[in-house]
């Protein structure tokens, strides 16, 4: 009897040991997987000075307003990642488009656009982020349906890419561009306000409302 006694807690101890190892090799795994997410992220910010490290910010943004909404700790993460990667298409827009100072041309707008469908395409088959390729494909549908490429309507979009989308904008308009320097805190929320519903989630424009009253922008 004792000698079965130590049998089976030799077997529990080796199964316990087994499952921690398998553990620690999948959080060395996805600490890996997010340092390549986070080098392919800074190599792309730093092709423009004026808009460098956007994509983090728009990570921590959005992450902050899946944070609001409930989320689970894993999906946060998982969001955090695609957001990271949610401009990668802008690799196949020419520099001189990107970082032009003045207005641009509708031949240039349409190459913007671009970057959507690219950003789909390069990340349709990496399946270790689940719908990565979704957040770089719908981060400017609008919740109205006029925005691009789809004309996706409100909840058609991806709740990912809709949390996305507020959280580039609110980047964009508080950091500095080739073409104007950042706008208020005033102005941010007035935008906020007046594109509830069309270009926003209504409901993601509270939580981001919100957010700035906690000193999101200032927390950079």
């Amino acid at each position: 009897c004792k000698d079965v006694t130590n049998l089976l807690r030799s077997e529990r101890e080796r199964k316990q040991e087994l499952e921690c190892t398998a553990r620690e090799a999948t959080e060395r795994a996805e600490h890996l997987l997010l340092q390549t997410i986070l080098f392919i992220s800074n190599a792309l910010d730093a092709r423009d000075p004026i808009t460098r490290r956007h994509s983090q910010r728009v990570a921590r943004y959005s992450a902050e307003i899946a944070r609001h909404l409930g989320w689970e700790k894993d999906r946060i993460q998982n969001l955090y990642t695609i957001a990271l990667l949610h401009d990668i298409g802008k690799i196949g827009v020419p520099d001189a488009v990107l970082q032009k100072p003045g207005k641009l041309t509708n031949e240039e707008y349409l190459l913007i656009q671009d970057h959507v469908a690219i950003g789909g395409f390069i990340l349709k088959d990496f399946t270790a982020i689940d719908k990565v390729a979704e957040g770089a494909l719908y981060h400017h549908e609008r919740y109205d349906g006029r925005g691009y490429p789809r004309g996706l309507v409100g909840e058609e979009i991806p709740i990912e890419a809709r949390i996305i989308c507020i959280a580039d904008a609110v980047d964009a308009m508080s950091s500095d561009r080739p073409y104007r320097e950042r706008q208020s805190e005033e102005y941010i929320r007035n935008e906020l306000t007046r594109e509830r519903r069309r270009q926003f989630d209504p409901k993601l424009v509270t939580i981001m409302l919100s957010m700035i009253d906690e000193g999101i922008l200032d927390a950079d």
